[in-house]
C-alpha cells in the first residue's frame, strides 16, 4: 500500500476514532491522543514488523477494532458498485483467501 493511501486512510478515519472513543462504554487504557498518534512498531500476524506510517495505520486499525468491532470503515457512497455486490465480492475474496 502506498504511503499516500495510508495517510489518506489515517486522516479520513480520524473523526470516526474520536467519536468511537467518546461513545465507548468502557474507555480504553490509552488516552485518545496516544491512540491517534501511536506509531510504535507493529508486528503483524505474519511476523512482518511495520514502522512509521504503516505502524500508525496498523495501530489505528487495532484501536478501531477494539472500539467498534471492525478495522476500517468504508462509506457506501465511496463504492463503485451497489453495496450488495460489494458484500458478495468481499465474501468471495475472504473465502478464497482462507482456502489458500
Amino acid at each position: 500500500m502506498s504511503l499516500r493511501m495510508v495517510t489518506h486512510i489515517i486522516m479520513t478515519q480520524r473523526a470516526l476514532l474520536i467519536t468511537a472513543y467518546r461513545r465507548a462504554g468502557n474507555k480504553p487504557s490509552k488516552p485518545l491522543e496516544d491512540m491517534m498518534f501511536d506509531d510504535t512498531p507493529y508486528q503483524g500476524a505474519n511476523g512482518v514488523l511495520y514502522k512509521g506510517l504503516m505502524a500508525m495505520l496498523a495501530n489505528r486499525m487495532r484501536y478501531m477494532r477494539e472500539l467498534l468491532g471492525y478495522d476500517i470503515f468504508i462509506s457506501e457512497d465511496l463504492l463503485d458498485r451497489p453495496i450488495e455486490d460489494f458484500i458478495g465480492m468481499t465474501r468471495r475474496y475472504l473465502a478464497a483467501a482462507s482456502a489458500e
